[in-house]
C-alpha cells in the first residue's frame, strides 16, 4: 500500500472540464468533470493562489485566489451575454495537515439588491 500526501485536493464538482493553476505561472492543469486531482504548488517562489478557466468560446479566467483559508468564496469569471459566471470556492479542511478545494459553477442572470434598513 502507498499514502499520497498532499496539502491539497482539487475538486471539480462541476458537469465540463476546468483549468486551474499557480497565478502567475505557467501552470495549466485541465481537470475533467466531477474528477480530483491531488495538488502540489507548482513554485515556491511565485505568490501560492490559484486561478480558475471556464472554456465559454476561449477559456476565461478567474482572478488569483487563496486557498488557505476554510470557508466559500465567489468569483466572477466575466459577462457572458445575459449571463454571468460565477466560481465559487469552498476550501475545507480534511485534516490538520489537508484541505480540499472544491470548484463548482454559478449561473445568474438577473441582479438582486439587497437593501438593509436600521
Amino acid at each position: 500500500m502507498q499514502v499520497v500526501v498532499t496539502r491539497y485536493v482539487i475538486c471539480n464538482d462541476t458537469t465540463r472540464p476546468l483549468r486551474f493553476g499557480q497565478a502567475l505561472t505557467d501552470e495549466d492543469i485541465l481537470l475533467g468533470s466531477r474528477q480530483c486531482h491531488f495538488y502540489a504548488w507548482h513554485s515556491h517562489r511565485a505568490k501560492q493562489v490559484l486561478r480558475v478557466g471556464v472554456e465559454e468560446g476561449a477559456w476565461l479566467w478567474s482572478e488569483p485566489f487563496s486557498i488557505d483559508v476554510d470557508g466559500l468564496q465567489l468569483y466572477g469569471l466575466a459577462d457572458c451575454g445575459m449571463q454571468d459566471i460565477n466560481i465559487v470556492v469552498k476550501v475545507s479542511s480534511l485534516s490538520a495537515t489537508q484541505k480540499q478545494v472544491c470548484v463548482f459553477i454559478s449561473r445568474t442572470s438577473c441582479f438582486v439588491q439587497i437593501n438593509f434598513t436600521h
